[in-house]
């Protein structure tokens, strides 16, 4: 993805964020979710 500005930028990770905490690990930080997108893993 490549962002325009740091407006999309911050938008886009304030609308994930949101999203992963409405999600099902609402307990996990956006930066430890984010790890395990990049890792390819999932944690229960």
């Amino acid at each position: 993805l490549v962002f325009r500005d740091a407006s999309r930028v911050e938008t886009f990770i304030d609308h994930f964020d949101t999203l992963v905490r409405q999600s099902s690990f609402p307990s996990r930080s956006f930066p430890d979710v984010l790890s395990d997108l990049v890792d390819g893993t999932s944690a229960d």
